[in-house]
């Protein structure tokens, strides 16, 4: 027993002990105190403090500022630093942290290009344990902006602007727009239309420039002028009865009074203004024929045209920015119509729109011998048999349903061959439009436009083209086909001539404004083939397509192929975009490729001439394929402001089998990829630069001394062998065009090839062919040239 008490008792003594101690734990938690500070801890304290209280410099620092350049900062306290290059200085008047600064630039560099001088955080605090504020200097970058007026209302089209050929705007109605990439300080800008409206013309003012040099400022807004028509009934360059009223409509309501139509006398065309009246209703423009008809004063078949001027818009500006609106027609007697959904009849059956043909074929055996115009609607028309012109019909297609309205672009016409019994001989190919129109008088055109034409893709055809010109000698009238899309098929075959236009013993053609592409897989190719022909070929897209087999002068492709020619043949060919295709396509190839081919069958090619066009010899891979050959005798050649391009050194730009006539004249062209600028295999000379300085000049051999390339009279000369450096394409419609990135040997360097005003007056694009005096440094007309661009494109903006 006083064992267990002894052991409680222990027990009562523990539980005392341990519940005071627990107890002041517990009220003494929070108020625990360490040991006494140390003198470390207060010297850190009290260097603590001494920095909050002690003043710090502001400090800048400056980059990018070139030499000779200077730039003053100032702060808060009107004090300046000045900076004569790059480093870093303190302002004299110290601040304490925590104090709030304020810098600006007070001057900035003067130097060219103009420097801009930028502070990175020019409003803070001062910082322990220092403050370095960053002043970035560089050149300075302008926005470039264009001001569009005249767009209609109720465009829905997009217009699309570029600058300097890469920085695109896309546009849908009138406005002041920015590019979306600035243009630093002295470099150039170049606004062009990259992509037009499809049923407006618009048009840069003047001034301010649409081209030029940046200047310490973003240049003066350029300004395009878009007030034109939209929409003109009949259509522009298609055909009027002699009791046909003309209606124009504008993309805006003109001033009252403002628009004039021009009645001055003049024949052959022959002005409709001195026997018509015109009147205004809102934006329409109405001419009509005085006493309802044109008849008896004038008589069908004529060429006619209607002209208007003068047209101002609210905002005082002109339509088509002051040049005259001439549309122009042919004056016919019949007219008939064709549409998917109509129904074959004799005539008179067809002449109403709202009763047309189901065939283009009909329309035309209803024309019978008079002069006539046949009107098809869009859609695709299969042909068994061949569309035969050959009395005094025009084809004209792109219209809509019911033919209120013309536009290839938007209403597509195609015409499909299905033609049966042809194709197996290069006499007779297969076509589904052909053409032996016999005489016309001066007054008469035959036309054929806005077509997609498809020529054959049957296996079985070796021969096949678009459009077969057979025979056909209007002169002294004229054919114009214009504003078509034609390709020479995909038959296949193993042997033949694939073409997209084939002239046969013609004259008189005129061949503008198309794209022309020669058929693919056959053994030959060419995008357009002129046989004993005369014509003027001008501002197309021509382009080759592949081709099979390696032996050379059976199997190749050419953009043209000119055969058979003599001294009574005259052709032109200028102003066009020569295998374009094969230029932004490499898969488009053959063995030997070529952009325009004089074969050995010519006889004379003294009235063949080369003007302004930008040929590329194609994707060859035979040394036979060159950018011009004449494989002929010794004849003329007539080469100026050309580019000539192959796609890497080992071909041969300009070629002859023989010997070349020493009046010939080969100027103003460039030479560009091909090491071997020329050669003549008569001489066997290869002449690979340019004499004298290589720069601009002759053709030359192995060196200066050595006689140049056509030294005699009206030899070549004023020549170049630089890289034109073209814009980036990836169209064929933008392929070799000139930008402000461009040579200036190419966009200054043409001579004056301005032999046949009428079609060497404006370029590819309609852009006006313009001779340039003066040009703003660094930019740079060569010596001796006339300053016109070399090839199909005109510029005239800044270049290197």
């Amino acid at each position: 027993m006083s064992e267990i008490r002894a052991k409680e008792s222990k027990r009562e003594m523990h539980k005392k002990i341990i519940i005071p101690i627990f107890c002041i734990s517990f009220l003494t938690m929070g108020c625990y105190q360490g040991p006494n500070s140390g003198p470390l801890d207060f010297l850190i304290f009290s260097q603590l403090s001494t920095n909050v209280n002690t003043p710090l410099p502001i400090q800048v620092q400056v980059s990018g500022l070139p030499a000779l350049a200077s730039v003053s900062v100032s702060d808060s306290l009107g004090e300046i630093l000045t900076f004569n290059s790059n480093g870093v200085q303190s302002f004299p008047t110290k601040q304490l942290p925590g104090t709030n600064y304020n810098l600006s630039i007070t001057s900035q560099p003067v130097v060219t290009p103009q420097i801009i001088c930028q502070i990175v955080n020019p409003n803070s605090q001062v910082l322990f344990p220092s403050t370095v504020v960053q002043v970035q200097c560089g050149v300075a970058f302008y926005p470039i902006n264009v001001t569009v007026v005249g767009i209609s209302a109720s465009n829905t089209d997009t217009l699309t602007l570029s600058d300097n050929g890469t920085d695109h705007l896309s546009i849908t109605g009138n406005g002041t727009y920015q590019f979306p990439t600035t243009v630093a300080d002295q470099q150039s800008f170049a606004v062009n239309i990259f992509q037009p409206l499809p049923d407006q013309t618009c048009i840069f003012r003047a001034a301010p420039s649409n081209t030029g040099i940046v200047n310490g400022g973003s240049p003066p807004t350029v300004i395009l002028n878009c007030f034109s028509p939209t929409l003109t009934r009949p259509a522009n360059n298609t055909a009027i009865l002699v009791t046909d009223t003309i209606n124009i409509t504008l993309s805006e309501n003109p001033n009252v009074g403002s628009c004039v139509l021009d009645a001055t006398v003049a024949a052959n065309p022959t002005n409709l203004g001195p026997y018509a009246t015109m009147s205004v209703v809102g934006n329409v423009l109405t001419i009509t024929p005085n006493a309802g008809s044109y008849s008896p004063t004038l008589t069908p078949p004529l060429n006619v045209y209607a002209k208007v001027t003068g047209c101002t818009d609210s905002g005082g500006n002109l339509m088509l920015e002051g040049a005259a609106l001439q549309l122009n027609f042919s004056l016919v007697s019949q007219q008939y119509y064709v549409s998917p959904t109509g129904a074959d009849a004799a005539a008179p059956a067809c002449s109403s729109p709202i009763a047309p043909c189901a065939t283009i074929q009909q329309a035309v055996t209803n024309c019978a011998a008079t002069s006539c115009l046949v009107s098809v609607s869009q859609g695709t028309y299969s042909v068994s048999t061949p569309i035969v012109l050959s009395q005094k019909t025009s084809l004209m297609g792109g219209f809509a349903p019911g033919f209120g309205t013309r536009s290839p672009s938007k209403y597509q016409t195609i015409i499909s061959d299905a033609t049966a019994g042809c194709g197996v001989a290069y006499a007779t190919p297969c076509a589904p439009i052909q053409v032996t129109t016999p005489v016309l008088t001066a007054n008469e055109v035959v036309k054929i436009s806005g077509f997609g034409i498809v020529a054959s893709a049957d296996p079985t055809k070796a021969y096949t083209t678009g459009i077969l010109f057979n025979g056909a000698t209007p002169s002294p009238g004229l054919i114009y086909i214009f504003q078509n899309a034609i390709f020479g098929g995909q038959p296949g075959a193993a042997a033949g001539l694939l073409s997209g236009i084939q002239m046969m013993n013609s004259n008189n053609i005129i061949i503008e404004y198309n794209t022309i592409t020669g058929g693919t897989g056959g053994s030959a190719s060419a995008g357009i083939v002129a046989d004993a022909s005369s014509g003027i070929i001008s501002w197309n897209r021509i382009s080759g397509h592949s081709s099979t087999g390696g032996i050379f002068p059976v199997n190749y492709s050419a953009g043209i192929d000119i055969r058979n020619m003599n001294l009574a043949n005259t052709l032109v060919v200028n102003s066009n975009s020569i295998n374009p295709l094969a230029y932004i396509d490499p898969s488009v190839t053959a063995t030997n490729f070529l952009g325009i081919f004089l074969q050995a069958s010519n006889v004379n090619t003294t009235n063949i001439t080369f003007l302004g066009n930008s040929i590329y010899s194609g994707n060859g891979a035979a040394a036979n394929s060159k950018a011009v050959s004449y494989n002929m005798l010794s004849s003329k050649i007539a080469l100026e402001n050309n580019q000539l391009i192959t796609p890497s050194p080992g071909f041969t730009c300009l070629y002859h089998a023989t010997t070349s006539s020493a009046a010939s004249s080969i100027q103003g062209n460039n030479f560009y990829g091909c090491s071997t600028l020329a050669y003549e295999n008569g001489t066997a000379t290869s002449y690979g630069g340019i004499c004298p300085g290589g720069i601009i000049g002759g053709l030359s051999s192995t060196a200066c001394g050595v006689p140049t390339y056509l030294s005699g009279t009206s030899a070549a000369s004023q020549d170049y062998a630089q890289a034109p450096n073209f814009v980036a394409a990836t169209d064929i419609y933008h392929a070799f065009m000139l930008t402000s990135t461009s040579s200036c040997y190419s966009v200054y360097g043409g001579i004056n090839d301005n032999v046949l005003p009428a079609f060497t007056s404006t370029d590819i694009v309609s852009a006006p062919r313009t001779q340039n005096v003066v040009v703003t440094a660094p930019s740079f007309i060569p010596a001796g040239a006339y300053g016109y661009s070399i090839g199909a494109f005109e510029f005239n903006g800044s270049c290197k």
